[in-house]
C-alpha cells in the first residue's frame, strides 16, 4: 500500500456508497416501534448507516395512516405490538394494490420458522432478529432497491 493508497474512502465507505446507490441516502424511512427506548436506539442506529429522514410511529394504525399520507419508502416494523402487529400492518399494507411493492423489512426477538414462514407467505421483503445494528441494517439495505 502506498502513500496514496491511505487517502482513499474511509473504512465502509465503499459499502456506504455502493449501499446509497441502491438506497439513497435521503430515502423516507418509517421505523414502527411500540418502545420508545427501541425506537430511540434505531433512530441513532439508522443516522449512523446515513439515513436521517427517518419517521418513527409507535403503532400500527399511526402507521398506515403515515405510509399513506407521507410517501413512505420503506418501513421497518417491529412485530410485536399492541392492538395491531407488525404482520398486521404488512397484511394491510399488501392489499392496498397503491403501496403493495412497498419494502417492508419485520424486526423481531424471535427467529421462530413458523413467524418467518408467515412473514414471508405474506409479502415480507426481509426479516431481521433483534437486536440490530449498523451492520445489519446495511447488509439488509443492500438486498433492496428503493
Amino acid at each position: 500500500m502506498t502513500a496514496e493508497d491511505s487517502s482513499g474512502p474511509p473504512p465502509g465507505g465503499d459499502l456506504r456508497a455502493s449501499l446509497f446507490e441502491r438506497v439513497p441516502a435521503d430515502t423516507r424511512i418509517l421505523l414502527v416501534e411500540d418502545s420508545e427506548l427501541q425506537a430511540k436506539v434505531l433512530i441513532r442506529t439508522f443516522e449512523e448507516v446515513g439515513f436521517s429522514n427517518v419517521r418513527h410511529c409507535s403503532n400500527a394504525t399511526e402507521a398506515m395512516q403515515v405510509i399513506k399520507e407521507q410517501q413512505i419508502q420503506l418501513v421497518f416494523c417491529d412485530w410485536n405490538m399492541p392492538e395491531k402487529s407488525g404482520l398486521d400492518l404488512l397484511q394491510e399494507v399488501r392489499a392496498d394494490s397503491a403501496m403493495a411493492k412497498l419494502p417492508f423489512i419485520l424486526v423481531t426477538a424471535h427467529s421462530e420458522r413458523n413467524k418467518v414462514i408467515r412473514a414471508l407467505k405474506n409479502g415480507v421483503s426481509d426479516y431481521i432478529v433483534k437486536p440490530l445494528s449498523a451492520s445489519v441494517i446495511e447488509q439488509k439495505l443492500m438486498q433492496l432497491k428503493v
